[in-house]
Formats: structure tokens, C-alpha cells, sequence
């Protein structure tokens, strides 16, 4: 039974119309706002996806504060011949706490999912879930997604699943408790049910962070399938780097994560690979460890994410001479291939509005005259931790 939302809805100001001249060109962009920005609240943490007749999805969490009990997650849809977003409307509440982290993910047989958290503390998050009514332009009432769990949230953490070849879907998950650990849910009935992997092995070391009790931790994966039953992912950390973790197997057992030269200052991040096989990656770049959120860039691989370069700058502020923490951030973006080929990205415009943006498909078209400037973006990575020699192994091949 459907409880009803303690607190008033936020209110949101009307979406502005598309301007039609802004149709995307050949290596150009559209960018908007979901809505124009506001000062009611904050919103973070956004989420794209795609339904068979082409209408896009959002939604994002929002109220007063992050964490506050007011907290609900809202949502816009787009259709093909819309000239703007529609008014943003909240998902159906079943309980009296903060909500957090939606994930939408449009399943194979065409019916789009929303994923996402509620609990007081991040400890201890439980994952519910429910399905969108084209027709009725609603969503059903929420129920959880693995009823019971008290392990601190099961299936997408914060990016969307991903269908491997051979049909399963894997969620990438993770908790923070006393230690932040990865993991993905792995669903081979369509997401009706779900099997979570063991914990990503990690490297042992301390680190001077005081959310992860000072131990090295790896959360909030995101995921590509390079080849069948070959997958990766690329993982947040509180150690300055992206890690990188691999799994020959489909997902079912994970090499120990290994940091890259993408820096990371613990902040979300998201990549999608492209049907020509190129991985596009959106993040922050900063390698200071909660380090400011002011500038979002998009990072290109064509080698399997052996090796990146920045290709465009999202956003960017220089921070007033406060520092940060004074709301210039641009965060947590998600990212997604539409059907024709289209990237849709959407990304935190500090915490006032959610921003979004269209790339069309021949913007990362792979040109064999294109000069490689692919160099490592930092000089130093940290060393690699020893594995067990069989992982040094997979690693290799």
C-alpha cells in the first residue's frame, strides 16, 4: 500500500521550449537545462534513459538538502516531438526517508526500470524499484528490489546496468559501511531476481579519508562488455585514481582493481562504449581526494580504455576564493547511446538545476587521419599492488 509523502513536493520551475535552431550538427552539441535552475533546493545525482518510441527519460533526487528526510526522487520524460521537457513530477514514496541514487534502465523487453535507495544513512540503504506506464504516463508503486537485504543496497549504486551478449543484465552495486566495496547483481531472468558477486579484491593499504575509515575503497562502478563474456569496469576511489577491474567470465569473478592514470577526486563518474567500440568516459578532472567538482570533461578511448584523451571540457568555473564547497559543481554525470546512435549525457549543475546534453553519432567517428594524442592525463600513477601471480595472468592476456 502506497504511503503517502510526508512533506510537500518541490517545486520546480516550468521547462523553457527547445529552440529548434539548436538541432544537433555534425561534431556539435544541444545542451539545456532539465529545468531552469532553482534555489528551493538542492538536485544531484542524474539518470538517462531511452524507451522504444524514442522518448527520453530522467530523474534525479531532490529536496531541502542530500539526506535530509524531505529528499524524493522527481523525474521529466521527453517525447521525439516535444519541444521541452515536461514538468518535473515525483516518483511514489513508500517510506519516510531520505531517497537517494535513482538508476533508469530500459529492460530488453522494452520496459524502462527506476532503481534507487532510501535510508537514513548511506549504511543503511535498501534498493526499491519500479516500472514506468507509457500509457498513463506514471510508475507504479515502489517495491524492494531484493525484499529483505539489509546489506546496505543491491543492484545499480549509480549507473545503469548493462545486457551482456549472452542475455544476462549486470547491475554495478557497492556499499559504504566501515569500508566502501564493489560488486555487480547479476540477473539472468530479465530482472526478476538477482545474484550478487562477491566483493571487488582490492589492493590493502590506509588512506587519510575518515568516510572510509581510512582504508583504501572502490564504489559506484561503471560497466562495458568488450567482447562476449569479456567485461570491465572502471571504478570511484579514495586514493586520487580511477581503478580498473576486469572479468573474463561474464561478470561472475573479478581481477583485484588496479589504478589507471585517470585521475579521481572521489566524485561519480560514467562511460558508455559506442557501437564502433570507442569508450567515452565522463568525469571530473581533479586527483585531489574530495578535491572541488568545478570542472567536468568527456575522456575518449579507442584502445579499450588502455588509454584516454580529453575531448571536450562539459563545464568548467573557476573557483571564488572561497574554495570549494561554495556551489560551483558540476558532478555525477550519466551517460547513455540512444538508438541511432546519439549520446544523451546529463550531469549536477551545482545542485540548482540537471544539465543536459545530445552529441550526434558521427561526433566520434573513429578517422584513421586523425592524429593520436593519446598520453597518459596523469604522469605518476600510483604503483600497482602485487597480485596473485594467476590474476597477473588474466590481466595480460
Amino acid at each position: 500500500m502506497k504511503t503517502p509523502p510526508p512533506f510537500p513536493a518541490m517545486a520546480f520551475p516550468p521547462p523553457e521550449p527547445i529552440r529548434r535552431s539548436a538541432a544537433p550538427r555534425a561534431g556539435k552539441s544541444t545542451g539545456e537545462f532539465l529545468f531552469p535552475p532553482t534555489d528551493a533546493g538542492e538536485c544531484h545525482a542524474s539518470t538517462l534513459t531511452e524507451l522504444p518510441d524514442g522518448t527520453l527519460l530522467a530523474a534525479w533526487f531532490a529536496g531541502s538538502k542530500e539526506g535530509c528526510r524531505d529528499v524524493r526522487i522527481y523525474w521529466t520524460r521527453r517525447r521525439p516531438d516535444d519541444d521541452c521537457w515536461s514538468v518535473p513530477r515525483r516518483i511514489p514514496s513508500v517510506e519516510h526517508a531520505p531517497h537517494w541514487n535513482p538508476v533508469l534502465f530500459t529492460m530488453p523487453q522494452g520496459e524502462a526500470r527506476i532503481f534507487f535507495k532510501i535510508g537514513t544513512t548511506i549504511a543503511e540503504w535498501r534498493t526499491f524499484h519500479c516500472s514506468f506506464d507509457p500509457e498513463n504516463d506514471r510508475w507504479s508503486s515502489p517495491v524492494e528490489l531484493v525484499p529483505g537485504d539489509f546489506s546496505g543496497g543491491r543492484g545499480p549504486v549509480k549507473n545503469k546496468p548493462i545486457l551482456l551478449s549472452g542475455g544476462a543484465i549486470l547491475a554495478p552495486g557497492s556499499v559504504e559501511r566501515n569500508s566502501w566495496r564493489a560488486f555487480v547483481d547479476r540477473s539472468e531472468d530479465g530482472g526478476r531476481s538477482w545474484r550478487r558477486s562477491g566483493f571487488i579484491p582490492v589492493p590493502e593499504m590506509e588512506v587519510n579519508d575518515i568516510h572510509s575509515g581510512n582504508c583504501f575503497g572502490v564504489i559506484q562502478p561503471t560497466l562495458w562488455e568488450s567482447a562476449p563474456g569479456r567485461v570491465h569496469m572502471l571504478l570511484r576511489s579514495n586514493h586520487r585514481f580511477l581503478y580498473r577491474s576486469d572479468s573474463d567470465d561474464g561478470g561472475l569473478s573479478w581481477s583485484t582493481a588496479r589504478p589507471t592514470t585517470l585521475p579521481n577526486n572521489n566524485s561519480g563518474i560514467d562511460l558508455v562504449r559506442l557501437r564502433n567500440g570507442i569508450l567515452l568516459l565522463a568525469a571530473n578532472q581533479n586527483g585531489e581526494n574530495w578535491g572541488p567538482r568545478n570542472r567536468l570533461v568527456l575522456f575518449r578511448s579507442e584502445d579499450n580504455g588502455d588509454s584516454w584523451e580529453e575531448i571536450r571540457v562539459l563545464d568548467a568555473e573557476p573557483l571564488p576564493p572561497e574554495g570549494a564547497g561554495t556551489g560551483v559543481e558540476f558532478s555525477y554525470p550519466a551517460i547513455i547511446v540512444l538508438r541511432n546512435g546519439d549520446v544523451a549525457l546529463s550531469y549536477t549543475w551545482k545542485r540548482r538545476s540537471i544539465r543536459f546534453h545530445l552529441f550526434p553519432a558521427e561526433s566520434f567517428m573513429k578517422s584513421p587521419r586523425r592524429r593520436s594524442r593519446k598520453q597518459p592525463i596523469h604522469p605518476n600513477p600510483p604503483p600497482f599492488h602485487s597480485v596473485h601471480p594467476a590474476t597477473e595472468e588474466r590481466l595480460a592476456k
